[in-house]
């Protein structure tokens, strides 16, 4: 069956555009071309812009527009529109130029047959239809992507944890801030908060390696795994280790090996202890506002391998005391290998020297001082990895309890 093809001639030579016409007539049975001509380049990005074209053949020498700058203008109004360029000498220069601003095809006419004609023009047609498919699939993809976020950050704890059954939420509690940012519209990183008894929370959180849908996949099969231990998660050990052996059990079912690193911490409010396992995630942050020191709960005697790594692996657990002022960042790496111009990460160190100046600040202002710090070291506000922290505020908690 014919389609017509409502074609856009830009040209001012009438007599040249009646010579191309009279190849249309001897086209292909299946072309069956509806001619416009325009012979002012300068008119004719706006009436592209008020009409709807299938192709255009635009000439190379025009005495109001040169046929590259009317190209420009045109890629201006449409980017995809099929393009094809006419000129009445042959430079091989010319058409390299017009490919490169965007032209789909570059005819002499004094060359032009009928066979050439065809082929351009069938050519430039099945280009089109091959870039709309792919702009259509890639819009699919974003909107599904752009989900795929939404239900991401509704994963992420939206109250805190209560822990007597007469309070309402958040009225007594560890206070909790975060900032998520994933590189693209899905990430691997994420946190979740345990309430454990009316007296203790947990906190996790994991940076599952690489990005994108995988990234993100293996992250939400550590958040069903997560929800199904939840009963275990008293012991930072015994948690993570199982943890560990049920996302091996799912990933040793893939081809491309994909792990991810994880802390997990307990704050126990009535003893004024904390404990927190690590596997093979980085120091985390610990603010004593009471002395005005800064350390990491790390012991690198007890770290154990990424999650998912080794199936019986152990995470040993490690315990110490807390005072009500302290504050606590938990991070991914994300944040510390933001890199300078050199490409040096910004690192452990300048994040400690981030948190020493930010001390006395307020949680939420402690993370907003990290961030900016980070971004202003690696001289862009859009971070390479993905970056997500967690500041945990003892305080509001501890004070009730102590009354």
């Amino acid at each position: 069956m014919s389609r017509e093809i409502k074609t856009l001639i830009i040209d001012d030579n009438q007599a040249d555009v009646d010579y191309l016409k009279s190849f249309f007539k001897k086209a292909a049975p299946d072309l069956v071309f509806e001619a416009v001509w325009e012979p002012n380049p300068v008119l004719a990005p706006q009436r592209l812009a008020n009409e709807s074209f299938d192709l255009v053949f635009l000439d190379y020498q025009m005495p109001a527009m040169s046929g590259l700058d009317a190209l420009g203008a045109i890629r201006k109004v449409d980017g995809l529109l099929p393009v094809i360029v006419l000129t009445g000498m042959g430079n091989e220069a010319v058409a390299v130029e017009a490919m490169k601003r965007g032209a789909h095809d570059y005819l002499r006419k004094d060359q032009l047959t009928v066979p050439a004609l065809s082929r351009a023009v069938m050519a430039a047609l099945e280009r089109k239809r091959l870039e709309d498919e792919l702009a259509r699939r890639q819009r699919t993809l974003e909107h599904d992507l752009l989900m795929a976020r939404e239900l991401q950050e509704a994963f992420l704890p939206q109250s805190l944890p209560h822990f007597a059954p007469s309070q309402p939420p958040d009225s007594t509690g560890l206070r909790f801030y975060h900032r998520y940012t994933p590189t693209l519209a899905v990430g691997g990183d994420f946190f979740d908060v345990l309430p454990l008894d009316e007296h203790s929370a947990g906190v996790f959180i994991s940076d599952v390696q690489g990005h994108g849908m995988p990234a993100a996949l293996v992250a939400a099969a550590l958040r069903t795994l997560i929800e199904e231990l939840k009963d275990e998660a008293g012991d930072p050990g015994k948690f993570l280790e199982h943890v560990n052996q049920g996302l091996h059990r799912i990933l040793r079912q893939t081809t491309t090996p994909v792990y991810a690193t994880a802390f997990y911490l307990i704050l126990n409010a009535e003893g004024h202890q904390l404990s927190f396992s690590s596997a093979g995630h980085p120091p985390q942050l610990h603010l004593h506002r009471k002395t005005g020191d800064v350390t990491w709960l790390h012991d690198e005697s007890k770290v154990g391998p990424m999650l998912g790594e080794v199936e019986d692996a152990l995470f040993p657990a490690r315990s110490m005391s807390m005072d009500q002022q302290d504050v606590f960042v938990l991070f991914t790496d994300g944040i510390i290998e933001v890199p300078n111009e050199e490409d040096e990460p910004f690192g452990l160190k300048r994040l400690e020297a981030v948190a020493r100046e930010a001390l006395t600040l307020a949680p939420p202002k402690i993370i907003e001082s990290i961030v900016e710090k980070a971004a202003l070291y690696g001289g862009a506000t859009v971070f390479p990895e993905d970056v997500c922290i967690v500041a945990i505020e003892a305080a509001a908690l501890l004070e009730r309890m102590n009354r």
